[in-house]
């Protein structure tokens, strides 16, 4: 989940690779950058508006300032995400 602290959110699912994963993370170390991973399978939706269960805010207000990356492979959302 994004963090105050950080300055990256990485949008992952059931399709991303660990060496995808650990290429990301080795990047972010090399220059300085905080990260997260956001795993859209595990949460069912990547709606940014509505607040998750588990959570007071949306991803839209903890993801203010910072970058969202969105990786290149295919995934499928429920239709009310």
């Amino acid at each position: 989940m994004p963090a105050p602290e950080q300055d990256i959110v990485f949008v992952i699912n059931e399709k991303t690779l660990l060496e995808e994963v650990n290429f990301l993370q080795a990047m972010c170390q090399y220059f300085g950058l905080k990260h997260n991973f956001y795993d859209v399978t595990m949460h069912g939706t990547l709606n940014l508006m509505i607040p998750l269960p588990h959570l007071q805010t949306s991803l839209a207000q903890d993801l203010k300032g910072k970058s969202l990356v969105i990786l290149n492979n295919e995934f499928t959302v429920s239709s009310t995400s």
